[in-house]
């Protein structure tokens, strides 16, 4: 198993991947039409057994659906009741697979040169090399792990929407002007 925590080395290996394996699978919540990655997936397409792209926050690019829309092997997830966030990738050659999945550090908080002094004040981390696998475990470890991500979700539906969004929320807190 290789962990791949750089977003540069992640594109090489899905542009590789999708070049290198005769079926692949995908379930992803958005796509972006201008990386390589996706003109990779495009350059490939007669190779997708199985894909549900979301178009979740409406982020999904007009290019992404114009591409797939009317494939027999491509469903779109539009806005879901709940959450859809999958990255999931699967590579097939008759005789072995390749998994991609990835733990998406954005989908809990984002961190970026906007906000990076206040969350690591604030989570009391040493901010230099500050690496995906410190951010996941000494960030997202310590929010997934609290009773307040625990808990179970509301049966109010206005509460329950803004319960869903609760990383949104959080991220929100650590921007400073």
């Amino acid at each position: 198993m290789q962990l791949i925590s750089n977003g540069t080395a992640f594109k090489a290996h899905l542009t590789r991947l999708f070049a290198k394996y005769p079926q692949v699978s995908l379930a992803v919540a958005w796509a972006s039409a201008s990386t390589d990655a996706f003109k990779s997936l495009v350059a490939h397409k007669a190779k997708v057994q199985h894909a549900v792209i979301g178009t979740h926050f409406y982020q999904t690019h007009p290019d992404v659906l114009d591409s797939f829309v009317g494939s027999a092997t491509t469903k779109f997830m539009l806005q879901p009741a709940g959450v859809f966030h999958p990255k999931v990738y699967c590579f097939h050659d008759g005789t072995s697979s390749r998994l991609l999945a990835l733990k998406r550090p954005d989908y809990f908080i984002c961190v970026d040169s906007k906000n990076r002094d206040k969350l690591t004040e604030e989570f009391d981390i040493r901010k230099s090399g500050l690496d995906y696998e410190r951010y996941w475990f000494e960030i997202v470890g310590r929010l997934i792990d609290t009773p307040w991500w625990k808990s179970l979700p509301p049966s109010d539906p206005v509460e329950l929407e803004a319960w869903q969004g609760r990383a949104a929320m959080l991220d929100a807190l650590f921007y400073v002007d």
